[in-house]
């Protein structure tokens, strides 16, 4: 029991970094698109 809660601890810092590298990545780019759309309209 405490090695298979050992392996949940040490795996679940890991997930939370990729969700969090891919939700910044995310963020970037609606960030890009929206900024491109405001260069659209502004030129």
């Amino acid at each position: 029991m405490q090695n298979s809660t050992g392996e949940h601890g040490s795996s679940q810092p890991l997930f939370l970094d990729r969700v969090q590298g891919t939700y910044l990545l995310w963020k970037m780019m609606q960030c890009f698109l929206i900024v491109s759309k405001y260069q659209h309209t502004l030129i």
